[in-house]
Parts: C-alpha cells; structure tokens; sequence
C-alpha cells in the first residue's frame, strides 16, 4: 500500500508552510477514569488518585535511591496489555453511549468516537517530524465505525528493553520515586477539622509499586476527527482548587539539573517537546518537574505551564520544535489511517510504521485471523450483542 510522506514535515520549507495550517484541537473533557491496583486488577473507579502533596510536607532530602533495593515493585513489561484496560472501561460504561451527545443528564458520552486509543500512542505519532532515535508501530482495528490503535514493540524497544544496564533500571526507578515523594493517597477535607491538615508520610514506609494507575479517560476533537483516549494521570491538585479534571491535574517529571546553557537549551529543544504532547493532549495545565543531580538527589523543584513550552522552545538558538506542526501532522496521519480503511476494508488489520531515518511512514495490510489482531473477543462480542457493531 501506499506510504505517509513525513519529509515535508522535517525541512525547514515544509515546516513553515505548517505553521499557517488551521488546525481545531477541542480542550479534553474528562469524561471517565479507572484504577489498577497493585496486582494490576482493573477496578471502575477513582480508587487510584494520587493527591498533590503539600509543600510545607515535601521531604527535606528527596534521595531518589531510596527504596529502590528494598521497596520496589516493578510490573513486568513481558506482559503486553495492549488495549484491554481500556476496553474494560468500555465494557463497564456502555450505557452512557446510548445516550445523545446533548443529553441533558451530565453522564451522557454520547456516540462512539471515529478513533479509540491510549494518550501515549498519540504521542509517539505526532512528536515523528521532530524524532531522530525511537522508531514505532502501531496496529489499527476497526470495529463497527470506530477505528482502534494499539502500540506493537519495535525489535529494536524489545532488544533495549531487554539489555538495559543496572543504571538505566535505576534511573527510570529515580522518576516513579519522585512521584511518591510528591503525591499522598489522601487528600484534605476542608469540613473535617480532623483532616484540614494532614500529616507527612513516612517515606521510609514507602513502597514503589509500578503496576498501580489510575486513567482518565478523555474525548477531544483534532478537527474532524472525533478521539477518546486514555492517560495515566500522576496525580490531582488538593480538594478545594476549584477546578475540575482534567484542570486540577499535575504532570510529575525529573531531568538532570543544568551546569550550563546549552544544556537548558537541549532541555527545551527535546525534551519539552514530549513533556508539552504528553500533558497537551491530556489538557493537564502543570508539569511540575524535579531537577537532580548525578547521585539522583533533588536538588530543586520547578512548576512548568503546559502551555508555555512551544514559546519557550521556539526561544531557543536555532530554534525547537513548533506545536502547530506536530498537531498538522497527527491529523494527517489519523486522515490516512481512515483513507487506509476505505481501500482495504474494514476486516483487514493495517499496520503503521517509522523507523528512525526514515522519511516515510510503511502501512502494510494484514487480513483474516492475522496475529495482530488485538481488540479482546470478550469486548468484540459484548458490542455486538449491545448492537455497537455499526
């Protein structure tokens, strides 16, 4: 089959003429969410919220060592989960979807959406003009009108995966630390004088256990194309902000603190640029990120606007990334993947793939009982007994 052109989005031409694309991305509407619990047991709940920890609690001394021998529960990524969490919600909220977009009752979801998938695929997808390392596959079903996009790990992310060092394990240990010793499971109830304060966890208590989320899920709009996805949200702003999700939500990072300009340069020319996606997509409004040293202790924390990265990478010498063409070239790639249904029909299972250097984007068509076939039978056959197969 045909290929996606992703050369225009690389030179510099090309990139300028993105920039006076209109492109329409409707704000999130929260719209669901489910946990997963530390047996990683999907629940249709909130039970997984993490909570903003107060400053005056935070720890003095924020070793993200800490724990990492001793407290660590790690999930096995062997176990590839592709979109079953997420269908699991589906299943367990399918009599919202009978109801009309403008329903009066607020639990209203409305029809399904023209593409169902996790945020972090999105993410992968859009940040392509501007990646130069990690190449990606995705795996499009369709089912009744709905299209739904699941990640396939690359050979090159297995073998990565499979060979990392004691000291990469570590350093991504270093980040889910941080979460920890930012968030609490409880929150403040301004009515309970009992719980107007809370106390400081015991961080020497803590256990890291990775299998643990909890998922909003979101409806959006990227100009015509009607999306719900999912993403794991770090943790919420204490009770009694004001705000809803996902406007009360925080986005938790670490990065190496800077010793010299260029390398806050670096840090917006790249990374921001998944960090912006990420929380963009999601319409989380904070990052909040934690700068550390080589040892992995923090040694200052900083609050980031979601929406001030684009202008502050555009201010970096010889210029980052722009946010408008990472947007143009999602919607074109979720047009192609609808284009790529029209011609091979809606049985057959496409699968989109860049590989790094590459200035196109392979589809390749598999049909009948192909292995990556991925949406679970109890989901497919749940639709159609509801009448959700058109």
């Amino acid at each position: 089959m045909t290929e996606i052109d992703i050369e225009k989005y690389r030179s510099k031409r090309g990139r300028s003429d993105m920039l006076g694309k209109s492109i329409v991305f409707t704000k999130p509407k929260e719209i669901g969410s489910f946990s997963l619990d530390g047996n990683r047991k999907f629940t249709n709940d909130r039970s997984q919220l993490s909570f903003f920890e107060d400053s005056s609690n935070l720890s003095k001394n924020m070793d993200l060592n800490d724990g990492y021998k001793q407290r660590f529960v790690k999930r096995d990524d062997n176990v590839k989960e592709r979109l079953d969490n997420l269908s699991r919600w589906f299943i367990s909220n399918l009599h919202k979807f009978h109801q009309p977009e403008n329903d009066t009752d607020v639990k209203a979801i409305g029809k399904f959406p023209d593409f169902i998938l996790w945020r972090g695929h999105m993410t992968k997808i859009m940040c392509t003009p501007y990646e130069n390392q990690d190449g990606w596959t995705m795996a499009a079903q369709k089912f009744g009108s709905t299209i739904y996009i699941s990640e396939i790990e690359t050979a090159e992310a297995r073998t990565q995966r499979l060979n990392q060092t004691e000291k990469q394990n570590l350093m991504m240990y270093w980040g889910v630390r941080f979460e920890k010793y930012m968030t609490r499971s409880d929150c403040v109830d301004r009515r309970n004088p009992k719980r107007s304060r809370l106390t400081p966890v015991d961080q020497n208590a803590v256990t890291v256990n990775t299998n643990e989320a909890f998922c909003s899920v979101m409806r959006t709009k990227l100009n015509t194309h009607d999306i719900i996805h999912s993403a794991e949200v770090d943790c919420c702003l204490q009770t009694g902000s004001d705000l809803d999700p996902p406007d009360n939500y925080v986005e938790l990072k670490t990065s190496r603190e800077f010793s010299a300009r260029k390398q806050e340069d670096n840090f917006h020319r790249y990374k921001t640029k998944k960090w912006w996606a990420q929380s963009f997509l999601a319409g989380v409004p904070q990052i909040t990120c934690g700068f550390r040293d080589d040892n992995g202790v923090i040694v200052r924390i900083h609050d980031y606007k979601t929406l001030d990265l684009p202008r502050m990478a555009t201010c970096v010498p010889g210029g980052g990334w722009d946010a408008n063409v990472t947007l143009v070239f999602l919607d074109e790639f979720f047009t192609e993947v609808k284009n790529a249904f029209k011609k091979s029909g809606d049985e057959s299972i496409m699968i989109f793939s860049w590989k790094q250097g590459d200035d196109k984007i392979g589809i390749e068509r598999f049909d009948g009982d192909s292995e990556h076939r991925f949406l679970p039978e109890w989901y497919v056959s749940t639709l159609r007994h509801m009448k959700f197969a058109s």
